[in-house]
């Protein structure tokens, strides 16, 4: 049986979240009534509210729209609920709008040293939703996201890292300063916090290879870590490092042919961009790495049998007997279901024809 739309704030103050989201979810006009809530004198309704909001923006962030400068206002309230709620829901609808969240960033910025971890953690994953579309908007948080590297709490300081390689994509010279405690990070307890640091160095080598080059033989020892996706950040930082510089690199070559193999496909998918980098300085470094290449092309996952033919078609440009052993492959792969595996096939076999 329906809830009357009444029951919303009896219900709110219950703390049954999910009964309003089922109210939502049946076409009743809740949200109104949360946006009045957010004006509530009782703290216990204000945030209550937000965190409502919030649960519903996890499928329908459109519909909170009505709220957001609200929420964002109260991300100063008094309550520590109530801030904590706001952040979160903030990062909520950032996930999927993050435009919607934008005149948030001030607020944010000035809610990233609040005493307590749960806040500043969701704070700072709230910016990462902004700067994922507009490392811009952010920039003004870089002081503070630096010196939230050292905070005790885990999810902050991976949210910081991930905040400040972002903002390094755009604007290498203001995360500098950074460059040393992310370094010391690549040891962190945490694995999140491992991935967030190295995609941040990531990064900043984008644009500022001399910061992180010193940094490559620790990122080579982390191909060996337990997480994949620690792996998977170090095998793609030095690949960009390899793009500026491939010398740094070659130390590392036979662990990278070696990933070819690697059980999660982002690392394998990696490993072939790194080595391709490496190979622009002299294809004959990564020779070892054609056989398992080739038969790459016959993989199960869709995006690594594109990317095999594509590292293929770029090997044929400079040395096609490298990989000639490719062509059968290949030729299977123009009738392959998938459009860009056909077409990176088909690329490949005309670079090889054309030899």
């Amino acid at each position: 049986m329906e809830q009357p739309e009444y029951e919303t704030e009896t219900l709110v103050l219950q703390g049954d979240y999910f009964g309003v989201v089922q109210q939502h979810r049946r076409g009743m006009p809740v949200v109104g009534e949360l946006v009045r809530m957010l004006n509530d004198e009782d703290s216990g309704a204000r945030g209550g509210a937000t965190a409502t909001l919030g649960a519903i923006a996890e499928t329908d962030a459109g519909a909170v729209r009505p709220g957001i400068p609200r929420m964002i206002e109260l991300l100063g309230d008094e309550n520590s609920d109530v801030r904590r709620n706001a952040a979160w829901a903030l990062w909520v609808v950032g996930e999927s709008d993050a435009t919607a969240v934008r005149d948030a960033v001030p607020n944010l910025v000035g809610l990233l040293d609040d005493e307590m971890g749960v806040i500043r953690g969701a704070v700072a994953a709230a910016l990462w939703t902004i700067a994922r579309n507009d490392a811009e908007a952010v920039k003004p948080a870089v002081p503070k996201l630096t010196g939230l590297l050292n905070d005790e709490v885990g999810l902050v300081r991976g949210a910081a890292a991930a905040n400040l390689g972002l903002v390094a994509q755009i604007d290498a010279e203001s995360v500098k300063p950074a460059a040393p405690k992310l370094a010391e990070m690549l040891d962190d307890e945490d694995a999140n916090v491992r991935r967030s640091v190295i995609a941040a160095l990531g990064g900043l080598a984008t644009s500022s290879l001399d910061v992180v080059k010193d940094v490559a033989p620790r990122l080579m020892k982390m191909l060996d870590d337990d997480d994949a996706a620690v792996r998977g950040h170090s095998v793609s930082t030095l690949g960009v490092i390899a793009e500026g510089d491939p010398d740094i690199v070659k130390p590392v070559v036979p662990k990278l042919v070696e990933l070819l193999d690697d059980e999660d496909h982002l690392v394998r998918g990696h490993s072939i961009s790194a080595l391709l980098a490496v190979g622009r300085s002299g294809l004959g470094v990564v020779r070892d790495a054609m056989p398992k290449l080739v038969a790459m092309l016959e993989h199960e996952d869709v995006n690594l049998r594109s990317a095999a033919a594509t590292a293929v078609a770029q090997v044929a440009r400079v040395d096609p007997d490298m990989v000639r052993d490719a062509v059968p492959g290949l030729k299977k792969l123009l009738e392959d279901e998938d459009a860009y595996v056909r077409g990176a096939a088909t690329v490949a076999l005309r670079m090889l024809e054309d030899t």
